[in-house]
């Protein structure tokens, strides 16, 4: 009986409720098609066009471009955290495709949510460029 009470109160949270309507403004915004699907990644300022923010896909090389067209690009609970270039948000971020992928072209996503975010320091060089 009290994991169905805490069930309801999760699904009534307002993150929750928030996250849902992210995703629906996601889904309406993208041209792919794709299922949504859930990366460990560091958000980070960039300079260039579009939202200016970019996710580092832990463990690789690939760089995701953030949409602009879901105002805000980026949940409340992450850009908060992100306060200069010289920090990024870690974490596991849920994503919609917007476009679908082409090798060596940066893909543009929609930031549903993310969990277990973090701040931390912006490494440069070789270490940025792996997503680590």
């Amino acid at each position: 009986m009290l994991s169905l009470v805490m069930v309801a109160l999760v699904a009534a949270s307002p993150q929750a409720e928030e996250s849902s309507v992210r995703e629906a403004a996601c889904r309406k915004a993208s041209v792919s098609g794709e299922a949504t699907y859930t990366i460990r990644g560091a958000l980070f300022f960039a300079d260039g066009g579009g939202s200016g923010y970019r996710i580092g896909v832990t463990g690789t090389k690939r760089i995701l471009w953030v949409t602009t067209k879901v105002e805000p690009p980026v949940p409340p609970e992450a850009a908060g955290k992100l306060k200069s270039f010289a920090a990024v948000v870690a974490g596991h971020w849920t994503l919609v495709p917007i476009r679908k992928d082409r090798p060596g072209v940066m893909r543009e996503v929609c930031i549903v949510s993310v969990d277990d975010a973090e701040v931390q320091a912006r490494k440069s060089g070789a270490a940025a460029q792996q997503g680590e």
